[in-house]
């Protein structure tokens, strides 16, 4: 009979540490990535748009958001990869100022072709839409970078 309880006790504490953990695991995999552009790439306009597009106009926008989405990752793990050596140029007993000051104009000049890279994307986007579907488009979008949740500062920054 005193296994019991305990039995209860320990089934109950395990529900919690795993719960505990799975929350952990999401919170960390959500906030991974560091968000390098205001415009979240994820931002899939292709589901949100699929009842007013035509069959053609989805098919191109699917295979385009693809490309794009893998562009961006490459992209976005090259910026990881130039943070890690700014990083180890930081923690050196005598920080050399010029390679720091390389560094950080590399990553700027990663992030720009980024940008240019988002929006180069959009407007190809736009393009094949009706006037009708760019106004949503951009509305959409607009909402989306003034959210909270593609915030920039949220995701670089997180609070504790």
């Amino acid at each position: 009979m005193r296994n019991n309880p305990l039995k209860f006790i320990f089934a109950l504490s395990l529900l919690l540490n795993l719960s505990l953990v799975g929350t952990a695991g999401y919170v960390y995999y959500t906030k991974k990535m560091y968000l390098t552009s205001p415009i979240d790439y994820r931002f899939q306009i292709t589901t949100s748009y699929e009842p007013s597009l035509s069959a053609e106009q989805f098919r191109i926008m699917k295979g385009k958001l693809a490309s794009f989405q893998a562009l961006i990752d490459q992209k976005r793990r090259e910026i990881i990869k130039e943070r890690v050596a700014l990083l180890r140029l930081l923690r050196s007993e005598t920080p050399d100022m010029k390679a720091i000051e390389a560094a950080i104009s590399q990553i700027s000049n990663m992030q720009e072709d980024i940008e240019k890279t988002v929006v180069m994307h959009i407007l190809e986007g736009k393009d094949f839409l009706d006037k009708n579907q760019q106004q949503r488009f951009l509305d959409r979008l607009e909402e989306a970078m003034m959210s909270k949740k593609h915030s920039v500062y949220e995701q670089e920054y997180p609070t504790f």
